[in-house]
């Protein structure tokens, strides 16, 4: 005879002894390979960026005794039943729709997160779900938990939910080396003195790098997104974007004493746009325009911003012109580098640039400059699909790529980008830099490592082997400044950079 759903639900119940006021528990495990499913590890797991992980949520019935057993629940359970793969994200408006968190931050450990559901499937005849999620995040941790919950007409009477213990997946921190293949992330000072770049943009989906889960936070530009995530460069004095030295001689953007929070972040990513990038010779603070700690908590506090025509350049420079551009630069994408909603992968302050190896003069064996470093740079921008809109489901990405060949002053040879930063603030400051190899740099020497630090990664740049033979180079500013073709190691004789393209064509 034949079985209805409410005949197959009661045989179910006879079977299982179990009465409709009391359901079968359940245990839900959640494990992780990654190795395409030959082998299976549940824990918290470490693995390098860019690896695929099987997620496994599993659930199995609980006997009398509160033993479980493979495939103790029968195949038919399949039909009344869920897995969830949930992720730990922060609360936004009390919704757990936010930047991803380590499992510490969710229940019942945290309160600052919840668990947000990814994906989720009917278990198998063996109590399996498996998804598959590319780990990407490189020097951060997020939570994940297996959820299964009964489904159907009376199913909650059969089976009872249960969540699994939540584990971390930790992609292990990139290196962001001089070494060949090491990956590292920046963005040039344009990207953030402009409206809707992928550091500025606000739009859902208009920045394809926080696009992607489960790195994203509402697809906006990396300083929105951050700021979403907790992490706002305007909060605090000082802050992520303090140059000069706080308290001697210093500019800082957001309100006196605390910075900026949500209320004020709209005036205060207003005032950055309108002061990046400043042009002009690079230079110290001018004492009679900056003082020892200034806050531009709006556009209109910028010196410059009342003036015309040649009075703006002027103005430009007297507040240390491309030096403090760079600098600001600079300390926005040490700031932003591998936190929530920022630059991924992380390692951006600690890049070392090469010591002085390379003999420049064959007449001799003596080194006397450091060695090119050469990058491999992608971009990409979002583009709507057929309904005109970013951060709907059939956005399209444009990715480019270019090449970069840098050369850094010697003086900074050995040194941390966060290093030659603390210098360049001090000269802004008017202050000798306390580091002795460092305090021998002119304010071109550092505005020169600032600016290569920026652009060699912009906007995530892998280190490769620099080209021997001849190169077409793209003369600045590319791509309308023509080309011309030449040895790097020539045409790179001096401090400075070049993008390339191989093999050597003119127009």
């Amino acid at each position: 005879m034949l079985l209805n759903g409410a005949g197959l639900m009661l045989a179910l119940l006879i079977a299982s002894g179990t009465a409709m006021a009391h359901p079968r528990s359940t245990a839900t495990t959640l494990s992780f390979s990654s190795d395409g499913g030959a082998t299976w590890d549940t824990g918290d797991i470490n693995v390098d960026p860019n690896t695929l992980v099987k997620l496994r949520g599993h659930v199995a019935c609980v006997d009398a005794n509160g033993h479980t057993a493979p495939n103790a629940c029968p195949a038919s359970m399949a039909g009344f039943g869920t897995i969830k793969i949930e992720e730990c994200k922060t609360l936004v408006g009390g919704l757990p729709t936010g930047a991803p968190l380590p499992k510490a931050s969710c229940p019942p450990l945290g309160t600052v997160g919840d668990w947000a559901q990814i994906a989720s499937g009917a278990p198998d005849a063996s109590g399996n779900f498996d998804y598959d999620l590319l780990v990407n995040w490189p020097g951060q941790t997020f939570g994940f938990r297996a959820h299964y919950v009964s489904n159907g007409a009376g199913a909650s009477h059969v089976f009872g939910q249960s969540q699994s213990t939540a584990w971390d997946i930790v992609d292990d921190a990139a290196d962001c080396t001089k070494d060949e293949d090491s990956v590292c992330a920046g963005l040039s000072q344009g990207a953030y003195g402009n409206w809707n770049t992928i550091a500025t943009c606000l739009t859902a989906g208009c920045n394809p790098w926080n696009s992607d889960p489960p790195n994203s936070v509402f697809g906006a530009g990396f300083v929105p997104a951050a700021k979403d995530a907790g992490n706002n460069v305007f909060t605090g004095d000082s802050n992520a974007t303090t140059i000069g030295v706080h308290n001697t001689r210093s500019i800082t953007i957001g309100p006196q004493t605390t910075g900026g929070d949500s209320s004020t972040f709209s005036i205060d990513r207003q005032t950055l746009i309108t002061l990046l990038p400043i042009s002009g010779t690079p230079q110290a603070f001018d004492g009679s325009v900056v003082g020892f700690d200034d806050h531009y908590d709006s556009e209109t506090e910028i010196p410059f911003f009342p003036l015309t025509g040649g009075d703006v350049a002027r103005m430009k420079k007297r507040l240390g012109g491309e030096l403090a551009s760079q600098a600001m630069t600079t300390s926005l994408n040490s700031y932003l580098s591998g936190v929530a909603g920022g630059l991924q992968p992380g390692g951006f302050k600690d890049f070392t640039v090469g010591e002085i190896t390379e003999d420049s003069d064959d007449a001799d064996t003596e080194a006397d400059r450091i060695k090119l470093l050469c990058t491999e740079r992608t971009s990409k921008e979002a583009t709507p699909g057929l309904d005109g809109l970013l951060g709907t489901s059939d956005d399209g990405v444009n990715t480019t790529t270019s090449w970069q060949a840098s050369r850094y002053p010697n003086c900074v040879a050995g040194k941390k980008v966060s290093e030659v930063l603390a210098a360049a603030n001090s000269y802004l400051a008017g202050v000798a830099p306390s580091d002795t190899q460092l305090a021998t740099c002119s304010a071109s020497d550092l505005t020169t490592a600032l600016d290569l630090f920026n652009t060699q990664f912009d906007e995530q740049g892998t280190v490769v082997a620099c080209p021997t033979g001849t190169v077409t180079i793209l003369l600045p500013p590319p791509p309308t400044g023509g080309t011309t073709c030449a040895a790097l190691d020539t045409y790179l004789s001096a401090p400075g950079k070049a993008q390339y393209t191989t093999p050597c064509i003119i127009p």
